[in-house]
């Protein structure tokens, strides 16, 4: 369980719903949370009370699930009885639901976004904007009253973003570059003649961090002097992930050393296995860390984690 989820919260939304609105009276609840990890969380905390209530029916809904689970949350449930359907940010613009008449926001979402310290790209959990907050509650009531539960305080609300930062302001570039130049001969025939620095982007990035991104490229072996692709860059731009996981899964490949590799370029997309089961309690952490270090960095103490894990499944 992620250390600072609370899942009370989300258990007295249901419990007062229960207590405020007759079992007979139409309406579904909507909850918005950030990840997967965070919906099984809660999900299993309120399937308990669900199954001890007779009254409600948690239903998952994110991207990974199979499209017959997704298809579930549409389904009317039985008389009596509501669904409480835990989801991502994909319910706020991609899916309507009907029914919703009561939605739970956690005010939290997870993007993609690049580390500081690694410069990897990552999924990144981050408050939402005020669009996306005033979105969430327009999910709510949409053919009749509806009510709206944040689970923070009107003093967050204030001081939250008006809206989300574009995409690619927050992702890594390199990789933008890359398939810039691999459109090449699209923007050509459009008329579009100058360098990645003047791509005609809605939303265009700093100069610099696009000099930076080409630079990168340069150093990799990806493009030349002259920004001109090269056949490592062309199997980078196929690649759907971070200019420095295609690196080691290419590389991976060129050394026939594709399954431990890819589970080190696997082990730096997502966040710490190590989780502190108290606050304060960041010895037990480092004890934690200490059977599976690697002198070799990070990536490599995963991999040894990883191979531990295997054995014990």
């Amino acid at each position: 369980r992620p250390p600072t989820l609370n899942v009370e919260p989300f258990l007295k939304v249901l419990k007062m719903i229960d207590r405020r609105f007759a079992s007979d009276e139409r309406g579904d609840l909507l909850v918005f949370l950030p990840g997967v990890g965070e919906i099984d969380t809660v999900c299993e905390v309120l399937r308990e009370y669900a199954g001890e209530s007779k009254r409600w029916i948690v239903l998952p809904l994110h991207a990974s699930l199979p499209a017959e689970e997704q298809e579930r949350v549409f389904d009317d449930p039985p008389t009596g009885v509501r669904k409480c359907i835990l989801s991502t940010n994909v319910a706020e613009t991609s899916i309507t639901i009907d029914g919703i008449r009561f939605v739970c926001d956690s005010g939290r979402e997870k993007e993609m976004g690049v580390e500081k310290e690694s410069g990897v790209q990552r999924l990144q959990e981050r408050w939402i904007s005020k669009a996306s907050a005033n979105q969430r509650k327009g999910r709510a009531g949409r053919t009749g009253p509806g009510y709206c539960f944040r689970l923070y305080s009107e003093a967050k609300y204030d001081k939250l973003c008006a809206f989300s930062s574009p995409e690619i302001h927050r992702i890594s570039l390199p990789s933008v570059v890359l398939e810039v130049k691999s459109l090449d001969d699209a923007v050509y025939r459009i008329g579009y003649k100058g360098g990645v620095e003047d791509f005609p982007f809605i939303d265009p990035p700093d100069k610099q961090r696009v000099a930076s991104a080409i630079k990168q490229l340069e150093d990799g072996g990806a493009v030349d002097d002259e920004e001109r692709l090269l056949p490592l860059g062309s199997i980078l731009s196929s690649l759907p992930v971070d200019i420095h996981l295609g690196l080691v899964l290419t590389y991976s490949a060129v050394f026939d050393e594709v399954p431990p590799l890819a589970v080190a370029a696997a082990s730096m997309s997502v966040s710490s296995p190590f989780h502190r089961v108290q606050p304060g309690r960041d010895q037990d952490v480092i004890n934690a860390r200490k059977e599976f270090y690697s002198r070799h960095g990070d990536a490599f103490s995963l991999l040894v984690l990883f191979g531990e894990w295997m054995k014990l499944k």
